[in-house]
């Protein structure tokens, strides 16, 4: 109200495109002409950085600009955020894959992120319990091998095993234009009847099947195509309205994804010499 009562002809203007039914002014237009009343009635704003430019006027300024999920972004992306903060609160895991980049056969995440980059600037605090929809024994499970024991979680409400390791036979052909077998028959025909087994099992439970490269993806998500439309209740799972109950990404673009269950499918293998 005391923003009201100072800026009277700020409010005017917000009142007059609010009863606008078209041909509104552009967002970035409306917050240069109305800067003190939009900060005021709106405080929080959400949006992705790559937006930020569009919507906001370079001398927009914010207290504070938290950067979340900072280990998948590059950048040169966040800069036009960052620079409209005062002060800057920069999220993310140094062990997560690098911003849109497959895995490559090596192994190696192409590319830097802007975690990677604004680490060496500020100080850092490490967190130590995880507060997300885990189950214990798979937070327990990537806090030792990733993490140094360092990472928690609340205790898990089932005590059901979370964790079980297929083994298929590794061994396929090379593909022309690929310097590794990156999929083998055998196991993308172990993920399809996973796939079936849990739609047959837990058809209330939402599903996802992870993969390590691209080509991989590609085979399962033609072989589930093929398979699924046999068996009647396996397409209206895939294809079920309303949130995404079930996927196939290459593991970059699934970090921050949580299903009830995931399939982790490596997809490489050996070729026939052992290679």
């Amino acid at each position: 109200m005391r923003t009201l009562d100072r800026h009277g002809d700020q409010a005017e203007l917000v009142r007059a495109e609010a009863a606008r039914d078209r041909r509104w002014r552009p967002l970035r237009e409306l917050v240069r002409s109305t800067p003190d009343l939009l900060a005021a009635a709106r405080p929080c704003w959400t949006a992705s950085p790559l937006v930020v430019p569009q919507l906001l006027p370079a001398d927009a300024r914010f207290d504070v600009v938290v950067l979340d999920a900072a280990s998948s972004t590059r950048l040169a992306e966040v800069v036009s955020a960052l620079g409209r903060g005062r002060q800057v609160v920069v999220v993310g895991d140094p062990h997560q894959a690098g911003p849109s980049t497959t895995l490559v056969p090596q192994g190696r995440p192409g590319g830097s992120s802007a975690f990677d980059a604004l680490r060496e600037l500020l100080p850092a605090v490490r967190l130590r319990t995880s507060h997300g929809a885990l189950n214990e024994q798979v937070v327990a499970f990537a806090g030792a091998h990733v993490y140094d024991g360092g990472v928690h979680t609340l205790p898990a409400a089932s005590a059901a095993g979370a964790l079980a390791l297929e083994v298929v036979d590794g061994t396929g052909l090379l593909v022309a234009g690929q310097e590794a077998v990156e999929s083998t028959d055998a196991e993308v025909q172990r993920v399809v009847e996973l796939v079936l087994a849990h739609v047959r099992a837990r058809p209330a439970e939402s599903l996802g099947v992870v993969t390590l490269s691209s080509a991989h993806a590609q085979r399962i998500e033609q072989a589930l195509r093929l398979e699924l439309s046999r068996h009647p209740d396996g397409a209206a799972f895939v294809a079920a309205e309303g949130p995404e109950r079930f996927f196939v990404k290459v593991a970059d673009r699934a970090q921050g994804d949580t299903r009830d269950a995931v399939i982790l499918s490596v997809g490489f293998g050996r070729t026939p010499h052992g290679r």
